[in-house]
């Protein structure tokens, strides 16, 4: 009998250790995060479920484990939740994971045209309407936003339809982009994204800025918490994370020499100012402000901040899609 080589006894175990590791991958658990009714943060009834499932993702991606994400429930896709969600995706960009899309065809529709369905295996789906087509989105990492901008750009400008009013719209969006550019991710993160949505519907044109970095109650700025307790009487360690986003972003009198979070909130309240019934929304940690519904608390947090205007438009959308 032959004598087997040491060369080839070495092939032999690296075939048998690769057998191993791929018996191994085939039984490990695929983790089933079923998704809720309406992918939502500022509703509490959805909020825990979309945050759940997230952490449950940034679990298996650690562990290089699979994750089976089950969309068949979800009806609505309100933009807060579904971008936060799309946002937490792409920072995970080696998670493997499979699923279910929707049953509701625009909601399909959308998965499609946000890229989770080809994240997950799943073919491309296509449902012509006008609020699929006018949903956009860009990531990125500086406050240069490139020819990548200028489809969103066209979309605001026949909604707008007012060169004043694209103006401080344009403004705030690169305001807040700036401030997370500057200010929103720890120096030393290896992960400095920011996501710009834009989605367009017969009546109101939702705009949302979202980054994952250390959120406003974190980074806002001692120098503001000094000037609110020398005018408020109120110590600023102790304030609930709404109070702090409420703060930091109706505070309008912080000086053009400081080098904050909070300082480009004055052009992102002014958005408030281009129509009546134009909401903003802030969403941060474990608290929300909205201009219409004050200040909200919840138990679990938002890793990241989301900065969310809703503007009415004057132009019906057949308008702009003709």
């Amino acid at each position: 009998m032959k004598k087997i080589s040491n060369k080839e006894r070495l092939r032999i175990k690296l075939l048998n250790l690769q057998h191993l590791n791929n018996q191994k991958a085939k039984n490990r658990p695929t983790y089933h995060l079923g998704m809720p009714q309406k992918l939502s943060l500022f509703n509490s009834k959805f909020r825990d479920n979309v945050l759940r499932n997230i952490e449950k993702m940034q679990m298996k991606h650690a562990s290089r484990q699979c994750c089976f994400i089950d969309f068949n429930k979800v009806d609505t896709l309100m933009p807060d939740g579904t971008i936060h969600f799309l946002h937490q995706l792409a920072k995970l960009p080696s998670l493997n994971i499979k699923g279910r899309t929707a049953q509701a065809p625009i909601v399909k529709s959308m998965l499609s045209k946000l890229g989770v369905h080809n994240r997950m295996g799943i073919p491309s789906f296509e449902f012509k309407h006008r609020v699929v087509d006018n949903w956009y989105y860009m990531m990125g990492e500086t406050a240069d936003f490139g020819d990548e901008f200028i489809e969103i750009q066209n979309a605001l400008h026949e909604v707008l339809n007012d060169p004043d009013e694209e103006f401080i719209v344009s403004t705030a969006i690169s305001e807040a982009v700036s401030n997370v550019v500057h200010h929103g991710y720890d120096k030393n993160s290896n992960y400095k994204k920011w996501l710009l949505f834009v989605g367009i519907s017969d009546t109101r044109c939702d705009i949302i800025i979202s980054d994952l970095g250390m959120t406003i109650p974190k980074t806002a700025p001692k120098s503001l918490g000094e000037k609110i307790k020398d005018s408020l009487q109120i110590k600023w360690s102790e304030k609930a994370d709404a109070d702090r986003i409420e703060l930091a972003t109706t505070w309008r009198k912080s000086s053009t020499n400081d080098s904050h979070r909070g300082k480009g909130f004055d052009n992102i309240i002014q958005v408030k100012e281009v129509r009546s019934d134009t909401y903003i929304h802030v969403l941060s940690r474990r608290g929300a402000w909205s201009s219409e519904q004050g200040k909200r608390s919840y138990a679990n947090p938002v890793n990241g901040t989301i900065v969310y205007w809703s503007i009415p438009v004057k132009n019906s959308l057949s308008s702009v899609n003709s």
